[in-house]
């Protein structure tokens, strides 16, 4: 067991007990950087610091029941979620019985989320839990810097000092249009590019279309111009291609006419000139890849892995191949990368009943959003195409739930006005 990992178990526990709604708003973002890899215990059981974390929240929750009973939850919304656990009950216990598996998604990022949901009634704690992701904003960005300039990565050598035997960071650093790969504090590059645009897309959605939540507009401008720093260096046309998806929110009459859609215009223009050849190469990467150096999964090979993912599929398509499964140990001889797709770890691990239960959680996301509020669908597109694209190592579902609680809760306090 890691003593600071304890340690920082023991502080954000005490103070649970001391202040429960405003720790579960602020430890809520930095949930991101305690990400999967990070285990509290690492032996023959294995318990993930963030899964700790949540437990001791859910219990300090019932303890305090009482006071939320009032605070409804759309039912369709505890259907979609309620069907996401039951597929990762199954996948987490048929084949064989994995605690940190069974319990991670369902507890982290569902139970968490539902107590979300149940504490935040106004809006000045929306307004904290935004802040407190600019904060984790801040620590992506600055130990993301820090990597590439320095060579250090402070967060991943503290996380490495902890390590047991489980812990996995990626040592990808395939060089793409001269550029290096960085993974900031998560295990892998990707991972750091799908969290940077995800938190770039929720600051312009607050910034374009719920400005009462910006509590400070330089501070919002300065990460809006930033964050897409965090966005190259993470190196990944998955990135590209999520953030092309926000930048719907500023396509209507007003913002490309306006001062808004003016100075997007402009910032566009200077990352252009800025990271040309670059973003040249990502261009011909995705929609001519023969005239690059792909380095990495080309649309020829991804076809190849669905080829795989669907043959290891048919031959268990209910439950699929189970817990243990790994697709490198059979096929040696074909170059299948890493089954860059979440879909093809889907198909082939856990079979129709982990493919309908994803399905459902993201279409019951979408229904909240088209209900509550538009713009966030720009969220469910966002993350439809991380999850088509890359196999999202140590992304959390958690980021999606946000995405619901925020859209949910905006709404609902708008209409009490």
């Amino acid at each position: 067991m890691s003593i600071l990992y304890f340690i920082i178990f023991l502080f954000v526990s005490y103070h649970f007990r001391r202040n429960f709604e405003k720790t579960l708003i602020c430890y809520a973002p930095f949930k991101l950087i305690l990400h999967s890899g990070i285990y509290l215990v690492d032996s023959f059981i294995a318990v993930n610091l963030d899964l700790a974390i949540s437990l001791v929240a859910l219990f300090v929750y019932y303890q305090f029941r009482k006071f939320y009973l009032n605070v409804k939850i759309p039912k369709y919304l505890l259907f979609c979620c309620l069907v996401l656990c039951i597929g990762k009950f199954i996948y987490g216990s048929y084949f064989r019985f994995v605690p940190n598996e069974f319990f991670y998604e369902p507890v982290t990022s569902i139970a968490y989320g539902f107590m979300l949901f149940k504490v935040v009634q106004r809006d000045d704690q929306i307004v904290l839990l935004i802040k407190y992701f600019v904060w984790v904003s801040l620590i992506l960005l600055a130990d993301a810097v820090i990597d590439v300039f320095l060579g250090i990565n402070p967060i991943i050598e503290i996380e490495k000092s902890q390590a047991g035997s489980r812990f996995w960071v990626s040592t990808n650093t395939i060089m793409r249009a001269g550029m290096a790969r960085t993974t900031s504090f998560m295990g892998h590059s990707i991972a750091m590019g799908t969290i940077a645009t995800f938190l770039w897309g929720l600051l312009v959605l607050i910034y374009t279309k719920c400005n009462k939540y910006v509590y400070d507009n330089k501070i919002f401008l300065f990460f809006i111009a930033v964050l897409p720093i965090c966005m190259l260096l993470a190196n990944s046309r998955t990135t590209i291609l999520m953030a092309l998806c926000f930048l719907l929110l500023f396509v209507n009459r007003n913002t490309l006419f306006g001062f808004q859609g003016v100075f997007v215009l402009l910032v566009l223009l200077c990352v252009y000139f800025a990271a040309s050849d670059y973003l040249d190469w990502i261009y011909n990467s995705i929609f001519n890849e023969n005239s690059v150096d792909v380095q990495g999964s080309s649309s020829d090979l991804r076809e190849s892995q669905w080829e795989v993912a669907f043959y290891y599929f048919m031959k268990s398509p209910i439950l699929g191949q189970g817990i243990d499964f790994d697709v490198l140990r059979y096929e040696e001889e074909r170059n299948v990368m890493g089954m860059e797709s979440l879909w093809f770890q889907l198909f082939m691990r856990q079979g129709l009943v982990g493919v309908i239960s994803y399905c459902v959680f993201l279409l019951g996301g979408l229904v909240c959003f088209w209900k509550t509020n538009k713009a966030f669908c720009t969220f469910f597109v966002a993350w439809v195409v991380s999850i088509t694209f890359s196999s999202q190592v140590s992304v959390s579902t958690f980021l999606y739930v946000v995405a619901i609680l925020l859209s949910y809760k905006i709404k609902i306090l708008n209409m009490k006005i």
